[in-house]
């Protein structure tokens, strides 16, 4: 048995997606090391970016189990996933490059507070997601930026 030091912090077991009768991943064991760095190669169609949704559960496996830091995560919803840190990252970042940082998140927590459809709303009506808007702001370091035009970012600090 390792230590506690030496257990991969993301592991899966036996990882299987099917679409349609399609075998895009096939009986993978991989296990990712804290401080590692780990690199997925292959061809165009070769499963790389299902096995990546897979680990972050932006899909589901139609069998197989994923374990973040030892905990199973395999039936976990993504969004609790996300919460205990582990993310998918897009290469493409969507935003409203004419909206201001603060703006461009109060759009996105539109969606949980049942405003989605709603884009009209007063300022006064979304009052209360700036608050909530501002700390998500502040917790990523962004803080300085929350006044600017989103597309005036640099790319890092858009994603």
């Amino acid at each position: 048995m390792s230590s506690q030091s030496e257990a991969p912090v993301l592991r899966a077991t036996k990882l299987v997606r099917e679409f349609y009768g399609f075998r895009a991943v096939n009986n993978l064991d991989i296990e990712i090391m804290e401080g590692h760095i780990h690199a997925l190669i292959g061809p165009n169609g070769a499963g790389k970016t299902t096995v990546f949704n897979l680990l972050t559960k932006t899909i589901p496996p139609t069998s197989g189990n994923i374990f973040l830091r030892g905990r199973d995560i395999t039936r976990m919803p993504a969004a609790d996933v996300a919460r205990q840190g582990l993310v998918r990252s897009f290469q493409i970042s969507a935003i409203f490059p004419s909206l201001t940082v603060l703006e461009n998140v109060v759009v996105a927590l539109q969606r949980p507070a049942g405003l989605a459809t709603q884009l009209w709303r007063s300022r006064r009506a979304l009052n209360p997601l700036y608050g909530r808007a501002e700390e998500l702001i502040d917790s990523v370091g962004l803080s300085a930026w929350a006044t600017r035009q989103a597309g005036e970012l640099p790319y890092g600090r858009k994603r």
